[in-house]
């Protein structure tokens, strides 16, 4: 899902991306991928915020971090990626609350939980997880497992993220 996220991107003309990050090391692998095909990455870090319990501390530290970033005058990049859809919440209401519009002078691309987050006025581009589903996915792997031990083959699944295009993206 993030080969296609960076593809689109790429497709789009998009040369400069900023990966919002919460910690964890969770965008490495945007940072590599988008780097592949073409497009410079930064990262701003975004820790979340300790005086607050979870997933509010993550949601500020990316406000935070997202208000302290636009108000030094940094240019815009072409696209800004969020791998958590904690930090996204923080940093695209940093991004509406400064005038910044979506997707006209920044593309945005969001990791999203599926009917969990985060809640934008736009259908976010984004790459999608369903907890639910691959647990349930990989119960059914387990189940099968222990009902046919000696059996050899097993079909092979994919599980996994899906990359859905919104409209957080230019379409051009």
């Amino acid at each position: 899902a993030m080969k296609q996220a960076a593809e689109h991107a790429a497709r789009l003309g998009t040369r400069t991306m900023l990966i919002l990050n919460p910690g964890g090391g969770g965008y490495g692998d945007m940072r590599r991928i988008a780097e592949a095909v073409g497009i410079s990455v930064a990262v701003l870090e975004a820790p979340p915020d300790k005086s607050l319990g979870a997933p509010a501390s993550v949601e500020q530290g990316g406000l935070k971090a997202m208000a302290r970033w636009l108000e030094s005058g940094a240019s815009l990049p072409d696209l800004i990626f969020f791998p958590d859809d904690y930090v996204a919440s923080g940093g695209l209401t940093a991004l509406l609350d400064r005038g910044v519009s979506i997707p006209r002078d920044v593309q945005v691309i969001s990791w999203a939980n599926r009917n969990l987050g985060p809640i934008f006025p736009l259908p976010l581009t984004r790459i999608e997880n369903d907890p639910v589903e691959t647990g349930k996915r990989l119960a059914g792997i387990v189940v099968d497992a222990l009902k046919k031990p000696h059996k050899k083959v097993r079909k092979a699944i994919a599980i996994g993220p899906r990359f859905i295009v919104g409209e957080t993206t230019a379409r051009r």
